[in-house]
């Protein structure tokens, strides 16, 4: 797969949360570097984030539910 391939592929991934298949995109020890996260294996860092991104839909989904409550 070519870099234009694997970026393509990524964005597909990522947009779908398609954790399992963006780690596949990785060597089995790819790091991934964050600015906010720091240096982490690739499997921890999108499992963590997607941890993260649920746990943050949740609240939105409450603050939702709360407002429609009567």
């Amino acid at each position: 797969m070519t870099k234009s391939e694997v970026a393509t592929k990524y964005i597909e991934y990522l947009s779908n949360g398609a954790v399992e298949q963006i780690v596949s995109l990785f060597s089995a020890d790819g790091m991934v570097s964050s600015p906010i996260y720091g240096d982490k294996p690739a499997t921890s860092f999108f499992k963590e984030l997607t941890k993260i991104e649920n746990y943050l839909r949740y609240l939105r989904c409450q603050k939702v539910s709360r407002r429609y409550e009567v």
